[in-house]
Parts: C-alpha cells; sequence; structure tokens
C-alpha cells in the first residue's frame, strides 16, 4: 500500500509539473522541407499559416508544408497576409503572392511593377499594412506603397532602422544611436532621444493600459510619458539584465511573450507577472526566437532559430 501511495504522489507531482505551461508541437527542418531560420509569420484569412524562411515563402495548411522560392533564391526575411494575398520582402525586393486558377501561389515583384529604385543591397525586414499603404523596412530605408493607387515614396535614414511598429494606427520606427521615431502625415518626429534607447535595439512597442510600452533588448522595459521613460518593473523571475530581447507581441489577452536570444520564450500576464517560460528542454525547437505570432485561433507561432515551434493555449490541458 505504501508503495502504491509513493506511486501515486510521485505520477501526481510529475502531472503537476507538466501542466505548468501549454503543449508543444515541435517542427524541424526535416519535417517542413526547408531550412533552418523562420523570420517572421503570418495567417490568411483562410487560416493558412506562412513564414519567412531562409528557403523562401514557406506554407502549412495544418496538414501539407509546401515551399516557394523567390525568383532570386534568396532570404525570405518579412512575410504580412493581408486577406489571403501574402506579401513578402527579400534580397533588394518585395512583392505579392496569390493563387493561379490551379491553386499554385505565383509572385509578383511589387519593386519591378512599380518601377521602384532601391538603394544598395538592401534587405526587407519587416512589412507592416496600415490604411491603403504597406510599409516595407529595410535597414536604411522605409518605403510606403499604395498599391491600388500605383504610388511609392521613401523615407531614409544615415542610421541603422532596427525595427518598425504599428501602434493604433501610428507607425512607429527605432533608429538605432538616434531613438524612437514615428511617422504623422508623411513626416518625421522624434518621440523619444532617451539615452537608454539610443543605447539599445527596441524589440517590441506596444499600447498597455493606455501607454506606451517600450521594450528593448537589453535595457529593459519602460512606460513612455510626455517624452520620459518609466521603468516597467515585471517579475523579477524574469531577469531581463540577463537576457537579450529579439520579439516580442501582446496577445489578444492583453498578455505578452517575448523572444529572446538562447533563452526560448516567456509569457508575462497582462500585470506583467510570469505564466510561464518555454525553452528546448520544455519543448521548443531551439531556444532563440526571431517572430512571435498569434494565429486565429488565439495559439502562439514561434519563428526559431532552427524549426518552428506551436504553442497551443486553447488546450484544456
Amino acid at each position: 500500500m505504501r508503495i502504491i501511495k509513493y506511486i501515486l504522489v510521485v505520477l501526481t507531482t510529475f502531472v503537476c509539473s507538466a501542466q505548468e505551461h501549454p503543449p508543444v508541437m515541435a517542427y524541424n527542418p526535416e519535417n517542413y522541407g526547408a531550412q533552418n531560420q523562420n523570420w517572421s509569420i503570418s495567417q490568411t484569412t483562410d487560416q493558412i499559416m506562412y513564414f519567412a524562411n531562409n528557403s523562401g515563402l514557406l506554407e502549412y495548411d495544418g496538414m501539407n508544408w509546401n515551399n516557394y522560392p523567390v525568383p532570386d533564391n534568396s532570404i525570405v526575411r518579412s512575410v504580412k497576409a493581408v486577406g489571403n494575398q501574402i506579401y513578402t520582402g527579400s534580397y533588394m525586393d518585395f512583392g505579392v503572392w496569390e493563387r493561379n486558377s490551379k491553386g499554385i501561389l505565383e509572385y509578383t515583384s511589387l519593386v519591378q511593377k512599380l518601377g521602384i529604385e532601391l538603394s544598395d543591397d538592401e534587405q526587407f525586414w519587416d512589412i507592416i499594412k496600415l490604411d491603403d499603404w504597406l510599409i516595407f523596412q529595410s535597414l536604411s530605408r522605409i518605403y510606403l506603397v499604395n498599391e491600388q493607387a500605383k504610388e511609392s515614396t521613401f523615407i531614409e535614414s544615415d542610421y541603422v532602422i532596427s525595427n518598425i511598429f504599428e501602434v493604433e494606427g501610428v507607425l512607429f520606427f527605432n533608429q538605432l544611436s538616434k531613438g524612437l521615431y514615428k511617422i504623422i502625415d508623411g513626416n518625421v518626429e522624434l518621440v523619444s532621444d532617451d539615452p537608454r534607447l539610443k543605447s539599445d535595439n527596441i524589440a517590441g512597442l506596444i499600447e498597455h493600459n493606455d501607454q506606451l510600452v517600450i521594450m528593448t533588448a537589453s535595457n529593459g522595459f519602460y512606460f513612455l510619458n510626455n517624452k520620459k521613460l518609466t521603468p516597467w518593473k515585471i517579475d523579477p523571475k524574469v531577469n531581463l539584465n540577463a537576457l537579450t530581447i529579439y520579439s516580442a507581441t501582446k496577445l489578444k489577452d492583453n498578455s505578452i511573450v517575448i523572444g529572446t536570444v538562447s533563452n526560448g520564450i516567456y509569457h508575462l500576464s497582462p500585470q506583467g507577472t510570469l505564466k510561464y517560460d518555454l525553452n528546448f528542454e520544455k519543448g521548443l525547437s531551439n531556444n532563440t526566437v526571431l517572430s512571435v505570432y498569434e494565429d486565429y485561433q488565439n495559439n502562439v507561432w514561434l519563428g526559431l532559430d532552427i524549426g518552428i515551434s506551436h504553442i497551443n493555449l486553447s488546450s484544456q490541458f
């Protein structure tokens, strides 16, 4: 009887431990038939997943994987689904994918179609849809493209543009060594040149509790009020001083998922307390998280340095 009780205690402890985080599904390059790195993630309204992969545009319909290389076979760095159209950014090009009569995706370069002259060696790291405009970001320029009106313009920077963000209909971007800026009616305005922003990359920018939250890569998280930064002291179990944040997103329930370099992810409640953390030992394909995306089912996909992981937040278990 004592042995049976001991076994039950051990099993109960194991089950409780296993339920501390939601189920995780890991996909490695052998599963999806493309290269290791997945830089960006998006989903069409027909709920097909797309990943910006080193091999091209990677597609997953829940059963089958397909890979669509761009014309020059370069790395696809960014993907953005708008309805059932899929936009991608790659080396010296960005464009749109649409299905032909056979259901196969075909690519049209918007750079060629609209006669856009690019700078040397540009790669396009992010895509945002804002009103009638598509925004494509390289490290030196932000291109604003109105596909319907066949118009395009760009904003150029002498400093590296590390990221762009859309918050409540406003476009923000981070210039290394300069600070945080926003674009209003086509004009660039300084938001903050606080030294903590100038010396670090901004990995995430969200609206939280009616305030703008700036998540730096290694200098902590801050609320921005009247151009002044106030530290957001999140759960001390998440040691931001020991982490490098690469990606972050706010989920529909107002919780936050932050992806790190070499330390997996941390899922925070809206109050900043740690819900759970995930890494390779807990089921991720890899510990470096290049992108975080919430799908229509409110589950989370991670684009990793090696592979893809799916976190089933809708599971009861």
